[in-house]
């Protein structure tokens, strides 16, 4: 009888040995999760915390969602509740499949915003692969783990293994963790992490369990190979392909969708723009900042019945506040994108032209004639407590323009090409005819082609201005290329003062294409 209790009673101290070790285990991956993310989330408000837009924080809390199912998974074997512990796995199934799906769109977020941790060595295209291999690892561990739920030793080392393959964001942020050296911390705790199962395995068992080795092994090669595959070219025309395909997706909404798209540039990073969308009575395209907006009026939701406004203005000195921020960072030259041995490594020329590209669209975005319309119409209702049309031209004239108020006037190559596209845009202002709309179009719909006959005036006072401006800074300019600038600046200004230089059939041949989300912003109807 004795005898025939013994193998029993070795099945229970293992079992119990295994509860122990799994609880303790999930229980370290939670204080590595608060001790990365602590002072960022879970200690600065959780849901109030500053992140960069709501989807990461869907993303913290279905995360954080499953480090806590992974404690009340092991706690429920722990007490022999298999029956719930089954249960919640179902739960627990789709909540992976979730995590899958929210990390793939945080980090093509991050990648449209051009994220990449401070004082890392890598662009922001080579960082994507580190956040969507790791995640094709949990994708692969956790089917691989549902695959072995009949293999109950399987399956929970499977399901560790893959936890542990989300930590590394997480160890990189642990406050003693330098930043230059981040990379080699994570891959040490990753690998202390599963050698730390290894080591049970032998302690428990006397040999080291085949969920163990394979996953394992699995893990450690494909962190391994994250950064090499990174830095290849195909990785990086997968990347941009992301990056492009994520902008016509969101143009699209612009056509199809009800609400506010807006332009956000992160104060930490004022380089990079990525587009949010929120809830709003009427589709609306701004460039705006946390705080900052370019819309002139704000539309508040109102249903049949409801008193109040529907629209408020935006005060003057946050519309002048948004144009500042513009011309400091939008119309800046991104030195920070300009990385020679990338570029020489991927391309002979295109830099110049990406960079104009991007900033002749926020820039046609900022100076379309919808949001001129309502600066006219804002003046005439509420007088001098208003942004005034011609301060705001003055202000945008003035930081694209800027270098010609130095001492010495030298203006670098990707300026020169974001004030000809500023003379170009001009021209179509002064010299293209406005666009009528369709007979029949919807009343909602108006906003698109709203004008103003202040508009053309205003615009050829500017070209005077700027002219002025420039015979000024000719005799200060530094080198050869600004002065031939200047120069055909010059001249391209009194071509377009000049009627007979204007295109027959106003905006004819000679006007150019304004790119961006100018009819859309117009929808406002404000």
């Amino acid at each position: 009888m004795a005898t025939s209790t013994l193998p029993s009673t070795g099945l229970a101290l293992k079992a119990r040995t295994d509860d122990v070790f799994f609880s303790a285990m999930a229980l370290l991956i939670l204080g590595s999760v608060l001790m990365g993310f602590g002072r960022s989330y879970y200690f600065a408000g959780v849901f109030r915390a500053p992140l960069p837009n709501p989807l990461v924080h869907v993303h913290a809390a279905v995360f954080s969602a499953w480090i806590l199912l992974l404690i009340v998974q092991t706690s429920l074997v722990s007490a022999g509740r298999l029956d719930l512990h089954r249960r919640l796995g179902i739960f627990g199934a789709a909540l992976a499949g979730a995590m899958v799906v929210l990390a793939f769109l945080v980090a093509t977020d991050a990648l449209a915003r051009g994220f990449k941790p401070q004082g890392s060595r890598f662009d922001p295209k080579t960082f994507y692969s580190i956040p969507i291999l790791e995640t094709a690892v949990f994708c692969v561990l956790i089917f691989w783990a549902l695959r072995e739920r009949a293999d109950g030793a399987a399956h929970k080392r499977l399901i560790l293994i893959a936890t542990i393959s989300l930590m590394g964001p997480a160890i990189g942020r642990w406050p003693f963790v330098p930043i230059a050296h981040a990379g080699l911390w994570i891959t040490a705790i990753l690998d202390f992490f599963i050698l730390l199962v290894v080591a049970f395995d032998l302690w428990s068992r006397r040999r080291i369990h085949r969920a163990t080795v394979q996953g394992g092994l699995f893990l450690i090669i494909a962190h391994q190979a994250t950064i090499p595959i990174g830095l290849t070219r195909v990785w990086h025309r997968f990347a941009t392909l992301v990056t492009n395909v994520i902008g016509i997706l969101l143009a699209a909404l612009i056509f199809t969708g009800s609400g506010q798209l807006s332009a956000q540039v992160p104060i930490s990073d004022p380089g990079h723009w990525s587009l949010s969308r929120t809830a709003s009575r009427s589709t609306t395209w701004s460039i705006m900042s946390p705080g900052l907006r370019t819309p002139i009026y704000r539309p508040v939701k109102k249903y049949v019945g409801q008193q109040g406004e529907i629209f408020t203005p935006v005060p003057k000195p946050r519309q002048i506040e948004a144009v500042k921020f513009l011309n400091d960072n939008a119309f800046a030259t991104p030195a920070w994108a300009i990385d020679k041995d990338i570029l020489r490594r991927i391309e002979a020329i295109g830099v110049l032209s990406r960079i104009r590209n991007v900033q002749a669209s926020v820039l046609n975005n900022l100076l379309n004639s919808g949001r001129f319309a309502r600066l006219v119409e804002q003046e005439a209702v509420d007088g001098p407590v208003a942004y005034a049309p011609a301060e705001f031209l003055a202000d945008v004239r003035k930081g694209v323009w800027k270098e010609l108020d130095g001492a010495s006037v030298r203006i670098d190559a990707y300026r020169r090409n974001l004030q000809r596209a500023y003379l170009d845009l001009v021209n179509t202002k002064v010299n293209s005819t406005a666009t009528m709309a369709p007979i029949g179009l919807p009343p909602e719909f108006g906003g698109q082609f709203a004008t103003s006959g202040d508009e053309k005036p205003l615009y050829r006072a500017e070209l005077r201005s700027l002219n002025a401006s420039i015979t000024s800074a000719i005799v200060k300019a530094s080198d050869r290329d600004t002065k031939a600038h200047l120069e055909a600046a010059r001249d391209q200004i009194a071509r377009i003062l000049d009627p007979k230089f204007a295109p027959a059939g106003g905006a004819g041949a000679g006007a150019i294409i304004r790119l961006g989300f100018e009819g859309v912003d117009q929808l406002d109807s404000c």
